[in-house]
Order: C-alpha cells, then sequence, then structure tokens
C-alpha cells in the first residue's frame, strides 16, 4: 500500500510540476473555486459504501448489488445539485468560465457512479497486488491525458478535461480487472446505510472544515491569491497523507477482523506512535524549507505559495494524527464521534476565518486554520480513548518523544541557518541532512533515557540493527 500510494503521488507530483511550467497560477485559481463547490456537493457521495463491505464478512451479492445501486444513485444525485450550485459559484467568485468546468465535472461524477464495486475486493480480501496495479494504472494513464492536453490547450481546460479521462478510464479499468458486474437492487440497502449515514456527516463537515479557507481566500483575495493558496495546500498535506493514507487503508480491513478490543487498545497506539514518528519531521521539515521547495518545484512565479506553506504543512501533521485517530472509530463503528468533532470544529472555524479574512493576507488563514485545528485535536483523543478504554495520556504517550525530538530539529537548524545563505539546491539537502540526524539523535536519547519502551522507536531501532549487522 505504501509502495502504491508514492508511486501514485510520485506521477501526481510530477504532474503537478509539469502543468505549474506551462499553466498559470490563475487557471490552478480557476481550478480551486470550481473544486470548492465541487467538493462540498460531492461529499454526499462519500458515504463509503466500499468500507461498508469490507466491514462486512457477509459476502452475499445483494449487498455489492445495493452499494453499487447507492453509488449510482448518489453520484447522479451529485452531478445534478452540482449543475444547480453553479449559477451561485458564478455570482460568488464572479468568475463566467466556470460554467463549463460546472458542467464537465458532473459528467465527470456521472462516470464514477458506474465504477465497478467488485474491485472493493482487492482490499477485503487483503491482495494489495491487484489494488496496486489499478491505482497505478488508473494514475498513470491520466497523467499522460492531462499533461498531453496541458501541452495542446495551455489552460485551465487541461486539469478539466483530465479529471473526466481518469473517470472514464478508471471507469473502464475497474470492469476489465475484476469480473464482478454489478445489477441494480435495494435488497440489502439497509444494512450498507447502517454504517454509511454517519460516515457521510463525517465527510461533510471534514470536506467543510479543509475548504472554508479556500473559499474564503477565493472570495475576498481573488483568484490568483486562490491559485497560490491552493498549491500550498496541495504540497502542504501531499507527504502528510501518503504516509497515513497507505496505513490507514491497509490497516481498516485488518482491523475488522479484531475481536479483541485490547489487541485493537494496544494497535492504536502503535499506530500513533508510527504516524508521530513519521509526521512531525516531515511537517515540520517541510515547513522550514518552504521557499526552497516551492521554487524548486514549481519556479519563481509560485514564490507567494511558500509563506503559506509554511503553515499549511504543519497543519498536515494535525490532520495526519486526527486521521490515524479516525481509523480507530471506523473500525470500531463510532464515525458519529468523529462527525461531532468536525461539525463542532467547523462551527468555530467558520466565523475565525472569516473574521481573519478581513487582513486580506492568506498567510493569516493559513495560520488561523492551524491553530483551530490544534485546539479540536484533545477532543478526538478523548473520544477513542472512550473507545478503545485507555485515558488521553496513554493515547498521547507515543507521540511526546518524537515532538520533544521535532522541537530539537527546528532549534538546530534555526541556529545553523538563520541569515545563512545557500544555493536553492544546496540549502535544500543541508537542511534535510540537519534535519535528519538531528531529529532521529534527539529522538533516541530520549528513547533510550526513558528505558527503551517497546515502541515505534523500538522497531526502527531493531530493523537498523539487524541490518547493520549483516553488513558487518
Amino acid at each position: 500500500m505504501v509502495a502504491m500510494r508514492w508511486s501514485m503521488r510520485f506521477v501526481g507530483l510530477f504532474s503537478s510540476i509539469i502543468l505549474a511550467r506551462l499553466l498559470a497560477p490563475e487557471d490552478f485559481g480557476l481550478v480551486a473555486m470550481a473544486m470548492i463547490v465541487v467538493a462540498l456537493v460531492d461529499t454526499l457521495a462519500s458515504t463509503g459504501v466500499d468500507l461498508a463491505l469490507i466491514r462486512e464478512r457477509d459476502t452475499e451479492q445483494r449487498l455489492y448489488n445495493a452499494a453499487w445501486t447507492i453509488q449510482v444513485m448518489q453520484n447522479v444525485l451529485v452531478a445534478l445539485l452540482m449543475l444547480c450550485a453553479m449559477p451561485f459559484a458564478i455570482d460568488y467568485f464572479d468568475e463566467p468560465k466556470l460554467s463549463i468546468m460546472f458542467v464537465i465535472l458532473a459528467g465527470t461524477q456521472i462516470i464514477q457512479g458506474f465504477k465497478n464495486i467488485g474491485i472493493v475486493d482487492f482490499r477485503k480480501d487483503l491482495d494489495f497486488a491487484k489494488e496496486f496495479r489499478f491505482s497505478l494504472y488508473v494514475k498513470l494513464l491520466s497523467f499522460i491525458a492531462t499533461v498531453s492536453l496541458a501541452f495542446v490547450l495551455r489552460d485551465y481546460r487541461a486539469i478539466v478535461f483530465g479529471m473526466l479521462s481518469k473517470s472514464v478510464i478508471e471507469l473502464v479499468l475497474s470492469y476489465s480487472m475484476h469480473s464482478y458486474r454489478p445489477k441494480f437492487s435495494l435488497s440489502g440497502m439497509a444494512k450498507i446505510w447502517g454504517f454509511s449515514q454517519w460516515l457521510l456527516l463525517s465527510s461533510v463537515v471534514g470536506v467543510v472544515n479543509g475548504k472554508a479557507s479556500q473559499f474564503i481566500v477565493g472570495g475576498s483575495l481573488g483568484v490568483t491569491t486562490l491559485g497560490f493558496y491552493y498549491m500550498a495546500s496541495q504540497v502542504g498535506s501531499m507527504f502528510i497523507e501518503e504516509i497515513v493514507m497507505p496505513i490507514r487503508r491497509a490497516l481498516f480491513p485488518n482491523l475488522s477482523l479484531l475481536q479483541d478490543d485490547e489487541v485493537l487498545a494496544v494497535s492504536a497506539i502503535k499506530i500513533l506512535g508510527v504516524v508521530g514518528l513519521l509526521c512531525f519531521p516531515v511537517g515540520v521539515g517541510l515547513s522550514l524549507v518552504a521557499e526552497n521547495v516551492v521554487v524548486i518545484l514549481f519556479g519563481q512565479n509560485w514564490l507567494d505559495s511558500a509563506p503559506i506553506l509554511r503553515w499549511t504543512a504543519l497543519f498536515g501533521v494535525v490532520a495526519g494524527i486526527s486521521m490515524s485517530l479516525n481509523l480507530i472509530l471506523m473500525v470500531k463503528n463510532r464515525v458519529y464521534l468523529s462527525a461531532l468533532k468536525g461539525t463542532l470544529e467547523a462551527i468555530v472555524l467558520i466565523p475565525i476565518l472569516i473574521w481573519v479574512g478581513k487582513s486580506k493576507d492568506p498567510v493569516d488563514i493559513a495560520m488561523a486554520r492551524v491553530l483551530v485545528s490544534v485546539t479540536f485535536l484533545p477532543l478526538m483523543f478523548w473520544f477513542v480513548g472512550n473507545t478503545v478504554n485507555r485515558s488521553m495520556i496513554q493515547l498521547f504517550s507515543p507521540l511526546w518523544r518524537p515532538m520533544l525530538a521535532v522541537g530539537f530539529m527546528y532549534l538546530v537548524d534555526q541556529m545553523l541557518f538563520s541569515g545563512a545563505q545557500f544555493g536553492l539546491f544546496t540549502g535544500l539537502f543541508a537542511h534535510i541532512f540537519i534535519g535528519v540526524v538531528s531529529y532521529l539523535l534527539g529522538l533516541y536519547v530520549l528513547w533510550f533515557l526513558s528505558g527503551q519502551p517497546d515502541s515505534s522507536e523500538k522497531i526502527v531501532y531493531d530493523i537498523a540493527v539487524k541490518l547493520l549487522k549483516k553488513r558487518i
């Protein structure tokens, strides 16, 4: 799963680099405007019927047919809602070009609705090799289509038509790589919907929280600034997501098989330890080298994204921890708690973003988003702690060493590089090298001082020792 996600993300990053050099920030801003509205409406199709099938040990065909029927109905509804939302979006953003984009994206939704539900078996049966091939084929073919369109069209239409081509490719491959042929059926729909209804609400509030800042930026600061903010948000969450999402995607079918609550509780703590060990240095490190990354990947034209990226990278750390906690709630069918947390966060976040948006500074908006998400993270710890019968202190226990170690990494970086002049590539590699060394040094000094507990640090340490012994 890690290989799949990083292969896909590498292709996606390479695509973004090419598109950023072929298209202007205004083009990305236009796409971001459309995607804000699309994402809000699209959540109505995010009921997780695939996850409901994975959780069910029942493999009756009627459940698959019911899940596919729900999928088709919801995507058609989403397409209609997109078309209804189109005039309001055009009026709010004052962009007539959004009309053609909404029509194409509505067609994309309808195509996605008819995707073969049978491919959920790849995860249900833990056949991640097929899952890897399917996802990679879709990504590679859509990459070729989108980049080819960018060379020809040289504007925002390349991205939108690329999304349409991806839906068509995914539809064709889903039926060519799996023999199941779904049929319309209402039998078993209640069983699927019982799990999906809370996942739907959780998805809705998640998208509201995720897109609210872009909505404020687009409405008050214009298409160009939104293009910078959109790119910073994408890059800021990219690396964290590619750590956490493979873990979630691979572990969900495995953890769903667990009957022992004690084993699940231990697993939850281990998952948090691994995520914290990886996410803290990646997020803080990306924040430190934001300017180098933006200029190297996308060019000088995107330099205004760098100050925003410093904060969106930190938001990625908080989001990664929250996604890991949410995995446990999904396994225990407590998604309503995640939905409650997201709703409370949205109630606080949106007024704050509107107030902060008056400053006309996208960095202030990104900063406010981080602070609100940090404020509500303890609530997620409390929900998960009650679910697995563990205290918040026990859940937090695997995270304090990575947090202190990344603080040490930050101090070392500031002492060595503050005011220093380096070339782009030289500076990037120097930051990375010093960051890795100082983080690992701080982490393992704290681990040894803690008595070398059985934790994620021990897993990495044991692997390193084994590798060294083999080489010696």
